[in-house]
């Protein structure tokens, strides 16, 4: 005798399902939620890989420019001090307006590139990457400029004063010759150091507002 199989009935399906996502549910619900000291496990880690091949690659690099130049001593020591010859070692000139112009420099030259891919929508390929697609597609050019002034009042406006309290704060304190630079291991640990402040003080704390 012949036993055919028979198709599962619908409640034998739901049933099934039913069972699939308890087991899925369960799962999740065991699943351990990251701790603070897992994320500080895993913020060390990614900083010290990126100090390990930062120090790789300035070592290297600074070798390789010292041999095709022929800069004698300290390549970075010689570029600074061609670089204080110019526009003088005057310390506000220097840390206040010379920090504050390349910091603007710099954000709006590669958050300009954003910009522009974010209004001309290409090229295409580049769009797969954007963290929320389909979101202000096409941008609003009036909402755009209110951004950029209030961008530009929060560098200008706010971020002037916060730099001369800063400088006056750092000769309250007391800091070393403007053209002594400082020890290549010095800027490893100074960068690790504020790769952790910034991590800790601006990633956790937006985290924790969001998620109260």
């Amino acid at each position: 005798m012949f036993r055919f199989w028979k198709a599962p009935r619908a409640s034998q399906k739901s049933e099934c399902n039913a069972k699939t996502t308890s087991a899925i549910g369960d799962a999740s619900k065991n699943q351990t939620p990251p701790t603070l000291l897992s994320s500080l496990r895993s913020v060390l880690f990614v900083i010290g890989t990126v100090v390990i091949g930062f120090a790789a690659f300035c070592n290297s690099l600074t070798w390789h420019l010292q041999r095709f130049w022929g800069a004698s001593g300290d390549f970075w020591q010689a570029q600074w001090d061609k670089i204080l010859d110019k526009f003088g070692d005057d310390p506000v000139t220097l840390w206040v307006y010379g920090s504050l112009s390349l910091m603007i420099v710099v954000y709006w030259v590669i958050g300009g590139i954003y910009t522009i891919l974010d209004i001309t929508n290409r090229p295409a390929a580049l769009r797969r990457y954007k963290i929320q697609p389909g979101t202000n597609e096409p941008v609003d050019k009036r909402e755009l400029c209110k951004v950029i002034a209030q961008v530009l009042f929060n560098q200008i406006v706010v971020g002037f004063p916060i730099m001369y309290l800063g400088y006056y704060f750092m000769e309250w304190r007391g800091y070393p010759p403007v053209r002594e630079l400082p020890t290549f291991h010095w800027v490893l640990a100074e960068i690790a150091i504020h790769i952790l402040c910034e991590e800790i003080g601006f990633y956790y704390s937006h985290r924790y507002v969001y998620s109260a």
